[in-house]
C-alpha cells in the first residue's frame, strides 16, 4: 500500500484551517474537474476527494475506454490543469480494490497557479 493510499484511508481530522493558497488550489482543481466532466462524462467522471496542501486526490469513475488505456483518462485532467496555466505533476494512480471496481484515484501535485482562469467561454474566475 502506497503512502497516498494510507492517507486516503485515514479519517479526515483537520488540524488547521485551510490557507488561502489551499482554497485557491481546490477552486482551481474543481474548475478543471468541471471542464473534464463536460467533455469526458459519462465514460469517465471526475470528483474532487481530498487535499493535503498542494496535493489533491481526484476520484475517476466510469466505464472508461480500455482500448485507449485507462490511465490516459486520469492523465487528461493533468493536461487540462496545465492548459489552464498551472504546473501539475501526476504523482500516482491508485486502483482501489473495493466497491469502486470501475474507478481510479489520481494523486496530483499542483504548483504555480495562474492569476485567473477561464471556466466558461467569455468568463474569468479570479484566483487571487
Amino acid at each position: 500500500m502506497s503512502k497516498w493510499e494510507e492517507l486516503l484511508r485515514t479519517p479526515l481530522r483537520e488540524k488547521r484551517s485551510p490557507t488561502e493558497e489551499d482554497k485557491k488550489i481546490r477552486k482551481f482543481v474543481e474548475v478543471g474537474v468541471k471542464i473534464y466532466n463536460r467533455y469526458r462524462s459519462p465514460e469517465s467522471t471526475a470528483r474532487f476527494l481530498r487535499q493535503w496542501n498542494n496535493i489533491v486526490a481526484v476520484l475517476f469513475e466510469g466505464s472508461f475506454c480500455t482500448t485507449c488505456g485507462v490511465n490516459d483518462w486520469i492523465e487528461d485532467l493533468k493536461y487540462i490543469l496545465e492548459d489552464l496555466g498551472a504546473n501539475v505533476e501526476l504523482l500516482e494512480i491508485i486502483e482501489p480494490n473495493n466497491e469502486y471496481k470501475d474507478s481510479r484515484i489520481g494523486i496530483f501535485k499542483v504548483e504555480k497557479l495562474p492569476q485567473k482562469i477561464v471556466d466558461e467561454p467569455g468568463e474569468n474566475t479570479l484566483l487571487t
